[in-house]
């Protein structure tokens, strides 16, 4: 069995809490790569291997979040973990003929799609984590992406984030691979394709040091190795890298792991070239390439592994037995540490569930108090209380920014009116329905009859004026 680096669970809630309404998601999940089988070094399938034994913790013997969409039955499909919605069909690419970088970025601006005009080409980092790094092919989810075409498509990130750059990153999704390209071919059918995304942008670069070797990712949650005297003596082979970082006991924690692909990209600094990451890592050379532990199932030889090339930034294949540099990482977004805590019977069984709240505002509920199921959105607090008179509770929380947002029977977010400071519930009119009350931001005390309509409570100072 695949140990998991988050809380077991076994279903995601078909429901998205789009949250804030800042230029950047402040935290998100980072899903699976979708790689479950574990191969040697010479591209075999094998049993995942036991703690201890070779290639043991490689990508096939970790699971984390899995990919979570919904089709909205408009041409438009939510990421239910980094809140991205994406436009579902390729219509827009099939002549055959591709798009220049900035006839790309023209089509996402004009687009109008299930109801909304704020489309925007991906970011680079936006645009791979629709990648699947299982045996799919093409390398996405075809169930919600149907009839993707195996070819390139365009991001908005230019190489080195320059202003006058005329090389744009991009994805192959008959490969996975990375790219550069240019507006310079002479037959629009060599162009890239496009596929345009809607919402806040995914922040990469969020980082702390936590002043003993490791560096944390905030919005992540990911914890990294920081420095690189790992890397000293030269390189690693693909199996010695995973064997370091299972061995690696560091700022006082024995959990390392080799990266898979998913979260080792995230590091990759596209505003930075030579190397692209963010120098609270150091100064290494960056001269070879870094190990992730993925498996590239995509080329005919699988004794090759996923590696960044932090040069540039761009992820591609290395064959496992030659030398490249290792940056192990523990942890993850959805870590089991929490902070918030409320019981209640939420599914009208008669037994209480819990529902926990995650350093990183995840969301977690168990039903049966042994298993942890996951639920999308990002909350800073919680609380529950019977909305509907059902008999079953309900839960209600806050973003950080204050948004308010409920979930009759933990199945559907849905958005209230209001920023609050802090928030409670329970029976104002004695109609058998909890009601909302909450402290705004400048202290003042609000409650709602109809989860819609806010009325202001007299303030203390004013109830007790002479």
């Amino acid at each position: 069995m695949k140990p998991d680096r988050f809380p077991s669970f076994v279903a995601a809630i078909f429901a998205l809490v789009i949250l804030g309404q800042c230029n950047y998601v402040t935290a998100y999940i980072l899903p699976d790569t979708g790689q479950t089988q574990c191969y040697n070094d010479v591209g075999r399938v094998i049993s995942c291997p036991a703690p201890g034994e070779r290639f043991y913790g490689q990508d096939g013997n970790y699971t984390g979040p899995q990919p979570a969409y919904q089709d909205n039955g408009d041409g438009t499909v939510p990421d239910l973990n980094t809140g991205l919605v994406w436009q579902r069909g390729d219509d827009q690419n099939d002549t055959g003929y591709g798009f220049k970088w900035q006839d790309a970025v023209n089509y996402c601006s004009a687009l109008d799609l299930g109801g909304k005009s704020d489309w925007r080409l991906p970011s680079q980092f936006e645009l791979r984590s629709l990648v699947r790094y299982g045996n799919e092919q093409p390398a996405i989810n075809t169930v919600y992406f149907p009839h993707v075409h195996w070819r390139i498509y365009w991001s908005n990130t230019p190489i080195g984030s320059s202003p006058d750059a005329v090389q744009w990153w991009t994805v192959n999704f008959g490969s996975g691979a990375d790219g550069l390209n240019t507006n310079t071919f002479d037959f629009n059918y060599l162009l890239p394709y496009v596929r345009c995304v809607r919402g806040e942008s995914l922040r990469q670069g969020n980082y702390a040091d936590n002043h003993n070797g490791t560096v944390i990712d905030l919005d992540t949650g990911l914890v990294w190795q920081q420095g690189d005297a790992q890397n000293d003596q030269g390189g690693h082979s693909w199996e010695t890298a995973l064997a370091y970082c299972e061995d690696l006991t560091l700022g006082g924690w024995d959990d390392w792991r080799l990266p898979n692909i998913q979260e080792i990209k995230t590091i990759v600094d596209y505003s930075r070239l030579e190397p692209a990451i963010n120098p609270i890592f150091g100064s290494g050379s960056f001269s070879l390439d870094y190990w992730s532990s993925t498996t590239s199932v995509w080329i005919a030889q699988v004794d090759y592994a996923q590696s960044v090339d932090f040069s540039e930034g761009r992820i591609q294949h290395s064959r496992k037995s030659s030398a490249n540099y290792v940056r192990c990482v523990r942890g993850g977004s959805s870590s089991s540490a929490l902070i918030g805590l409320t019981g209640g019977d939420f599914n009208g069984d008669g037994k209480a569930e819990l529902v926990g709240l995650t350093t990183a505002g995840q969301l977690f509920y168990s039903m049966d108090l042994q298993n942890w199921q996951w639920m999308p959105g990002v909350l800073s607090q919680i609380t529950k209380g019977d909305l509907d008179g059902n008999g079953r509770e309900d839960l209600i929380g806050i973003t950080v920014l204050g948004h308010i947002y409920y979930a009759l029977n933990l199945e559907n977010w849905q958005w209230m009116p209001g920023v609050l400071h802090e928030i409670s519930t329970g029976d104002l009119n004695g109609d058998g329905k909890d009601d909302v009350m909450g402290i705004a931001p400048d202290g003042k005390v609000y409650y709602t009859l109809d989860l819609l309509n806010w009325i202001q409570m007299m303030s203390v100072a004013e109830n007790t004026d002479d």
